[in-house]
């Protein structure tokens, strides 16, 4: 009898622990199933195997991290960073329809996230963003367009919530930028829609991120740096802060792929060409990269500018082998230059004549490449030679080029305004600015308003801005109006913006 009473009170009592136990052990389960935001130090690897391109590696680090803590929902925004990668600088169609379908799921899960948290508008707004970016790749415009505004609309919110949040201000800055940027004509269009910001306002955000970078560990330093480049580079069109921003022994590390991308192409559109060839040829490589074949053709197109036949070589390569749209026709066309300028004209015809059938006219410089194509109007080597000389940044050797030549030395108007407008930049190049005005009044008396070539609208174009820079603000909107009167070139859309950008400099 007293063992009866003994060992049922015993059995009770270890199976009443085994419960509570049970229960204690469930719950701390239980809590930390709970989705969560967390750089922890597996996310903030990742991330900078992310901003180098080493993508795979990344990868494999937020896998050990989704086994570690499978409820952290950073992994799925770093995710989603890889993929817009992959899609955006292989401009592969399959590609971008096969990852595109992640982007759903990434949404479902981000969704069920704590609402209180700053990262739970940051990271769906985010992947928006990145989506919208990669369907303009795929003129998706409508599809775009509405990514890109349910990221504007998750932003804004989360800034009246979290003012302070530096994530956030991130994107929001570049947003706020691209806005203020948008022509007057078009701007009432986005302002209707809900966007707002100015470059001034869009770019001060900037500082304010770029500073937070100085003082503390911020994860996407390495994005807001290059960020800030091509902001500097394309909108406030500074080419020379760029240049300064990217040469800096701070700006990336030997093995950043990424910073080298970003490095060569803040180059390439500043003249610097012998440090485009530099930068390219010892970049980072290997299995480990994800490649970047715009790489190659930078390497190429500088090599052209040298008038070095390697550089067709290069293009041809990345021709056949780059599984994007954009740059074929101009890869195409700068290969039909190169042999043009070394005597070779059958060749030079039969480069463009791949050029008609190749490729895409969603960028300006195809639709240049594509229309001299159909113009059939062979360009005359020396004016050619000139032309890529100066665009390498080698202004001595264009001029000795063009040196023996007057106007009178062509025939054909399009080649006479080509030579004003050619000797009009060089000389501005050097610094010669009352020669450069003289050749580019020349050749504006020379064109018409219907002209189909663009020599004559952006003379009046570089007259505006040596105007603007020395304080004459009555002759720089002259000419910044006279500019946007020329409507049938290849360039009116990169012109007229710049045009109205530098009459709104000037209002204030």
């Amino acid at each position: 009898m007293p063992l009866a009473i003994v060992y049922p009170g015993r059995g009770t009592y270890f199976h009443s622990m085994r419960i509570i136990l049970f229960l204690l052990f469930n719950a701390q389960l239980l809590a930390g199933a709970t989705p969560h935001y967390s750089f922890s130090e597996n996310c903030k690897r990742a991330t900078a195997e992310i901003f180098k391109l080493r993508l795979d590696l990344a990868r494999d680090i937020l896998e050990r991290e989704k086994k570690s803590d499978p409820d952290n929902l950073i992994p799925l925004l770093l995710e989603d960073y890889i993929d817009f990668f992959k899609v955006y600088i292989s401009e592969d169609e399959l590609l971008y329809f096969e990852l595109s379908d992640r982007r759903n799921e990434r949404l479902k899960k981000l969704i069920r996230g704590p609402k209180e948290s700053p990262f739970y508008r940051y990271c769906l707004a985010e992947v928006q963003l990145h989506w919208g970016i990669a369907r303009l790749k795929f003129e998706e415009y409508i599809g775009a367009f509405m990514n890109v505004k349910k990221a504007y609309t998750l932003l804004e919110a989360n800034r009246k919530a979290f003012p302070d949040f530096v994530y956030n201000l991130k994107s929001l800055a570049v947003m706020h930028t691209v806005v203020g940027a948008i022509p007057n004509e078009y701007r009432w269009g986005v302002e209707k829609l809900g966007f707002e910001g100015s470059v001034e306002s869009g770019m001060a955000e900037m500082e304010k991120v770029v500073e937070y970078c100085r003082q503390n560990d911020f994860p996407f330093h390495p994005e807001v740096k290059m960020l800030q480049a091509f902001l500097k580079l394309h909108l406030l069109k500074d080419g020379a802060g760029a240049w300064a921003l990217v040469s800096d022994t701070g700006f990336g590390t030997p093995d950043d792929l990424l910073a080298c991308f970003t490095r060569a192409s803040v180059a390439s559109y500043t003249g610097h060409n012998e440090a485009v060839i530099r930068i390219v040829e010892g970049r980072p490589e290997g299995s480990a990269y994800f490649d970047i074949p715009f790489l190659e053709y930078l390497e190429g197109l500088a090599l052209v500018h040298k008038l070095d036949p390697r550089g067709e070589k290069l293009l041809l390569h990345f021709i056949q082998n780059f599984k994007g749209r954009n740059y074929i026709k101009s890869a195409w066309q700068k290969v039909a230059w190169l042999r043009l300028t070394a005597g070779d004209l059958k060749g030079y015809h039969d480069a463009m004549s791949r050029l008609r059938d190749d490729g895409f006219r969603q960028i300006e410089e195809d639709r240049a490449a594509q229309e001299e194509a159909e113009s059939g109007v062979v360009p005359h080597p020396e004016l050619l030679r000139a032309r890529l000389l100066f665009d390498g940044g080698y202004y001595e050797e264009a001029l000795q080029t063009l040196s023996a030549y007057q106007s009178f030395s062509f025939t054909l108007p399009a080649q006479i305004l080509e030579f004003n407008y050619r000797m009009g930049r060089i000389h501005q190049k050097l610094r010669q600015e009352a020669k450069a005005i003289l050749y580019f009044e020349r050749c504006i008396r020379a064109s018409s308003q219907n002209c189909p070539f663009y020599f004559a609208a952006n003379a009046c174009l570089q007259i505006a801005f040596m105007a603007e820079k020395s304080g004459d603000s009555e002759k720089a909107r002259k000419y910044f109006r006279q500019a946007m009167q020329y409507h049938n070139h290849a360039y009116r859309q990169s012109i007229e913006s710049q045009a109205r950008a530098g009459l709104e400099r000037l209002k204030s």
